[in-house]
Order: C-alpha cells, then sequence, then structure tokens
C-alpha cells in the first residue's frame, strides 16, 4: 500500500516484460486505526486468488479467476468485518498468473460503512486512512499504554445469529483463556488459549452449528476472571 493506494502494476510488468511463464505470489501491508470498534462491509476485487488477513485472521478468502467489468474489477461486497478501537493490521496476499495473464494482475480493497440504503452504498468507515508509516505504531503503543485493568466487553451484536464479536482488554502480558459456556456448564468452545501482550484484542465466534438459547463467554488472564451472557437466536 503506497499513499492509500494498491500499486503493484511496475511489479506485475516486469515479469510481463521479460514473458515470463512463472506465477507470482505478493503481500500488502497496511495498518488504520479507529476511535472506536465497529462493523463494517468489506470491498474487495480481484481476478485471481486473494486471501485477505485483518489482526491476523482471514475475512476474506477466494479462489479462482474473475474478469473485469470495463476498468474496475469486480467487486465482492457481502463480507461484513469488526474493526477494533485503536490500531488495526491489514495484510493482503494476492497471485500472478503466468502466460497470458501475467502483467495484468490488480485487485481493489476498501473498507465501507454498512449502509442498507444503496444510494449511499461504498463509503469508506470514517476517518479511516491506510497507512504503512511509523506513526501508526505509536498509535497502538499508547492505546496498550492506557490500558490499565482487565475487562471483558459485551459481545457484539447481542443476541446474535450465527457470528458475535467478542472484545477483551488485557492491562500487561497474561496467559489468556476465553472460552463459550452453555447454559448448562458445558465447555462449547475455546478460542483464546495463550500468552497476549497488553492490548486490546477481538475475536469473532460462529455458531452456525449450534441451536438458539443462552451462551457465556469466561475471560481468565493473570488472577482476573469474567463471565459475559450471550443470546443466539435464529
Amino acid at each position: 500500500f503506497i499513499e492509500d493506494q494498491i500499486l503493484l502494476d511496475d511489479y506485475y510488468k516486469s515479469l510481463d516484460s521479460a514473458k515470463s511463464t512463472q506465477a507470482g505470489v505478493s503481500y500488502a501491508f497496511t495498518y488504520f486505526t479507529l476511535l472506536t470498534a465497529q462493523q463494517a462491509k468489506l470491498w474487495v476485487g480481484s481476478d485471481e486468488d486473494i486471501k485477505i488477513y485483518l489482526n491476523g485472521s482471514v475475512v476474506y478468502n477466494y479462489s479462482g479467476q474473475r474478469t473485469f467489468a470495463g476498468n474496475e474489477c469486480y467487486k465482492d461486497d457481502t463480507t461484513i468485518i469488526y474493526l477494533q478501537q485503536g490500531l488495526n493490521r491489514l495484510l493482503v496476499k494476492s497471485k500472478q498468473g503466468s502466460g497470458l495473464s501475467a502483467g495484468r494482475y490488480t485487485f481493489s480493497l476498501n473498507i465501507c460503512e454498512i449502509q442498507p440504503n444503496p444510494l449511499y452504498k461504498g463509503n469508506r468507515v470514517m476517518g479511516l486512512k491506510f497507512t504503512t508509516t511509523g506513526n501508526a505504531t505509536g498509535v497502538n503503543e499508547k492505546n496498550a499504554s492506557t490500558i490499565s485493568s482487565f475487562e471483558l466487553k459485551n459481545n457484539y451484536p447481542n443476541p446474535f445469529n450465527p457470528t458475535t464479536m467478542i472484545t477483551y482488554q488485557i492491562a500487561k502480558a497474561s496467559s489468556v483463556k476465553l472460552v463459550i459456556y452453555d447454559i448448562a456448564g458445558r465447555e462449547i468452545a475455546t478460542l483464546v488459549n495463550g500468552e497476549k501482550a497488553a492490548g486490546t484484542y477481538t475475536v469473532s465466534w460462529n455458531a452456525a452449528h449450534l441451536s438458539s438459547g443462552v451462551y457465556f463467554s469466561k475471560l481468565t488472564a493473570d488472577k482476573f476472571s469474567q463471565v459475559k451472557k450471550m443470546v443466539l437466536i435464529k
């Protein structure tokens, strides 16, 4: 990502100029920051394989080939993502085909507000700007240093069907465990189990395989423990 744009043409043209038959894979990485956590819609287009990671988790994975409509890459705007407060990290893994397709590959990506009115479709989340400068790292450090307590926040949305986002904050480096239980106290899923640095984290839980009902998320970190109630409605 260069100044808020994805510019891979020079790289791919170098493959094409040599009439190369080899395929290639490229990675584009960027930061962006937000004042508040929120849901958003991922707009992405590509003509070949593409995989997108948000804060270390895969949020979009396309395998295959697509065609262009005019000068714009086909846009898929069906993926809902969750943006965490403060620093977010975005990584794109993209494929460059070989042979006749070499040198023409590109992709488009944006993160937009969820807007049911089609007249306003495609508005980027307010205040969001991609950057690869060191300033973003400073924002993250400031955010981490202001966290003085452990906390498990209410999941969003709640009630949900079938996916919800769970955010928690860690005041210092700790062994962290985030577990889901049903109303009978049986363990349903373990979402986090390992060492975490101080900071705010968000994980997604998909309960598509479960029936409607009340569930509980439990965060355990250091000597801290907290439980939150969640309602799945199908």
